[in-house]
């Protein structure tokens, strides 16, 4: 043991005798059988004078010659550190199961992360004191907007020899031209499969053409080699349940339930149009937002309202229609693409044409969608077509006028059955019922109401019973998706599951032949909080993160107050950051105080 110590010391290597001696007193700590004991020898008679399974950083010829790194990159083992990865963001705008957990993760906010002036500052320290490479990895890299000027001050550093990147490829093609120019001498791309399918699988996200668009790019510019990342049965299918996988391959079930952060449109991952302030700590991206035009309503659900009634907000206290426009901006400016207007009952509002009109000029909506009981839909419908509304959704719970007006405590099955027909005829495809099942009440009614979407171009929605302040919600009363799910089977055999996007709360499904489509939203037995993307502005201003919590903000006051848009973009961005991974059980939520459905607009 000391002869050994004793050669290593004369070799002037860097290691104290003491520090050495004690190495070689753990049992086969560092010793020879831990590598090779052929490469220990000949690193002992200096025939190999890097030790390659232990070593950091390269030792070249030239540096064991005249060693050019500072003190600081030179740990107690003599490894000289000469590489440097640096994570420009925490972000990615993929979900990979074996780099992000379902839920997401809590993100540092923008102020505590490196500014491009820091990054940059803190890289030149590396470089002069010996780092000779450089690697770009995240989150995803090129998402950060300023990619290309880190890269063009990076690769101008005196010393650096190579600037390399770590990225998934979903937006690099563009991109990658650009950040040749501007130094970036190597390229990693991750692809862990070579199967579409697959792919949307491990990364909870589509983009497969994109990955391999962007190799393809690599190679034509010239990158040689262009080197592909592949993770091997890190997580295969068995974490989550294999007849499910296999399912998501032949395309039958081709959503993970309950597993996807947020949705990524096509030109989101191209260039990300989402402010900060729409993004939570876990990076989920909220561009739906659900306004509450009134708390009141024409009709008295029995899930929605207690019998003997509840409080409403007096007039001076809602919102008006020039605020509902101002705060609707403010989130469509912001990133929301979404909105949809519930109540109470939404086309009660007298000015609920012009509240359309003005909120489909809005520039950058895609989609102004109503949530509405039909009673007064029919004849404002084609009107409110006219002003901008792109969707509707339709509640009925029961195809019994009896029933019916049992529910609702007031007559009018003919009026919402007259509103449905009347939306189809104006050409909304399709035309979504909204269905609440509950054990004893309606439960049996569930094929019935998938017969009509037979004929007609009608997207029922069944809805698991949910706990409302009032509604005396009883778990004996909740239907479970499951055994709806299998009522339907058993008398529709040729029922297929279709391709539903991450941030559906529905999971769709299609029977061969039929022109319409049959839905489930499972709140409460299998919930979707990984993939919300949803906000709720109440009929009195005030702003809910989410449905089934309590927290609230007003943004009417500071409004009223005078507050200007940027001081109200942080309340809500407040709010957004403060939002939490997911909802209660249900037990839990029956258990906490909330408002009334009526109130929330679901």
């Amino acid at each position: 043991m000391r002869r050994y110590a004793q050669k290593f010391t004369d070799r002037s290597m860097g290691f104290k005798k003491g520090n050495f001696f004690l190495v070689n007193c753990e049992v086969g700590a560092y010793s020879a059988p831990r590598y090779n004991q052929g490469l220990y020898d000949d690193y002992l008679n200096g025939s190999k004078p890097k030790m390659y399974a232990t070593a950091c950083a390269t030792l070249s010829d030239d540096t064991l010659k005249d060693n050019p790194v500072s003190d600081m990159l030179i740990d107690s083992f003599g490894r000289l550190h000469t590489y440097l990865r640096i994570s420009l963001t925490e972000r990615c705008n993929l979900r990979c199961q074996y780099c992000m957990p379902a839920e997401g993760v809590e993100l540092t906010r923008s102020p505590g992360l490196l500014s491009q002036k820091e990054i940059v500052r803190l890289a030149n320290l590396f470089v002069t004191a010996g780092v000779e490479k450089i690697r770009l990895t995240g989150g995803e890299p090129t998402i950060r907007k300023d990619i290309e000027d880190i890269c063009l001050q990076l690769s101008n550093l005196k010393g650096l020899k190579t600037l390399a990147m770590t990225t998934n490829g979903i937006t690099l093609s563009k991109k990658l031209p650009k950040l040749k120019e501007c130094g970036l001498t190597s390229v990693n791309i991750s692809l862990d499969t070579l199967v579409p399918a697959k792919f949307e699988f491990m990364t909870r996200r589509k983009g497969h053409e994109r990955v391999m668009e962007s190799i393809n790019t690599a190679i034509d510019l010239g990158y040689n080699p262009v080197k592909v990342n592949c993770e091997v049965g890190a997580y295969s299918a068995p974490r989550y349940n294999q007849g499910l996988y296999d399912d998501y391959l032949n395309g039958s079930k081709p959503k993970m339930y309950a597993t996807a952060c947020a949705t990524l449109s096509d030109d989101t991952l191209k260039d990300n149009p989402v402010s900060d302030m729409l993004i939570d700590s876990f990076g989920r991206l909220h561009t739906y937002l659900r306004i509450s035009l009134t708390e009141r309503c024409n009709l008295r659900c029995q899930y929605c309202m207690p019998a003997e009634g509840v409080e409403l907000t007096r007039s001076p206290g809602l919102l008006s229609q020039k605020e509902i426009v101002r705060l609707a901006n403010l989130f469509v400016t912001a990133g929301v693409e979404k909105i949809r207007l519930t109540g109470g009952e939404p086309t009660i509002r007298k000015d609920i044409e012009d509240i359309c009109l003005q909120l489909s000029n809005l520039k950058g909506l895609k989609t102004l969608a109503m949530t509405t009981n039909g009673i007064t839909l029919s004849k404002k419908l084609p009107k409110l077509k006219e002003c901008g509304l792109t969707s509707v959704n339709i509640s009925l719970d029961t195809l019994v006028p009896a029933k019916f007006e049992f529910m609702t405590r007031r007559k009018g099955h003919e009026r919402v059955m007259e509103s449905i027909n009347t939306a189809i005829d104006l050409g909304y495809n399709p035309v979504k019922v909204n269905c609440v099942v509950m054990r004893g009440f309606n439960d049996d009614e569930i094929c019935d109401f998938i017969k009509l979407t037979c004929e007609k171009p009608i997207n029922i929605r069944f809805i698991e019973f949910m706990p409302f302040d009032g509604n005396v919600w009883n778990v004996k009363k909740l239907v479970p998706y499951s055994e709806m799910l299998d009522r339907v089977v058993k008398e529709f055999t040729a029922l297929k599951r279709l391709q539903d996007h991450p941030t559906d709360t529905a999971k769709n499904f299609r029977i061969d032949g039929y022109c319409g489509t049959v839905s489930f939203i499972t709140s409460m037995t299998e919930h979707f909080c990984a993939g919300c993307n949803r906000l709720r502005l109440l009929a009195d201003g005030n702003f809910k993160v989410c449905l089934f919590g309590p927290s609230e903000v007003s943004l009417r006051d500071p409004l009223r107050h005078g507050a200007d848009d940027d001081e109200l973009k942080e309340i809500i961005g407040a709010a957004v950051k403060r939002k939490k991974a997911s909802h209660a059980g249900m037990f839990d939520i029956a258990r906490t105080a909330n408002r009334p459905m009526i109130h929330i607009g679901g």
